[in-house]
């Protein structure tokens, strides 16, 4: 089992999946990744309930390269459904956008209880960039 940072800060699921599953795991081939590195040893394939045998780092590949809208939910609900059923990380906080500002030239920061805050984990520009072309962020007079 692993305790780790694993969702990264793209919004697409085939991210975290990909960092826990073939990163974190150790299926990237050796070039890329540590030659030693054994990760968590799940997988590579699962028995799911409800959809059977998932080869884990096969169908994190397909979610990168599928198009389909409805094949990507599929994709995703087996891999969610593995990681459910057999835990083998364990998210242990949420991480808010760390963004330190002031209101001396800057106003219209949101509240602090506004979902704008947990939307990039990490990813300060876009989020600043967001909060500026949505007419939050002003100069200040």
């Amino acid at each position: 089992m692993a305790c780790g940072w694993f969702s990264f800060w793209d919004f697409h699921p085939y991210f975290g999946f990909n960092g826990f599953f073939r990163e974190y795991n150790g299926f990237l081939p050796p070039t890329y990744a540590r030659p030693t590195y054994k990760g968590v040893g799940f997988g590579p394939e699962v028995e799911v309930s409800g959809i059977g045998k998932v080869n884990i780092p096969e169908t994190v590949i397909k979610l990168q390269t599928t198009k389909s809208f409805k094949d990507q939910q599929k994709l995703v609900i087996a891999l969610a459904k593995a990681f459910n059923e057999y835990l083998p990380g364990l998210s242990t906080l949420e991480k808010r956008l760390q963004l330190f500002y002031s209101t001396n030239r800057i106003i219209g920061w949101p509240p602090k209880d506004n979902p704008l805050w947990y939307n990039a984990p990490g990813d300060a520009p876009s989020v600043l960039a967001l909060l500026i072309s949505e007419g939050y962020l002003k100069p200040a007079k």
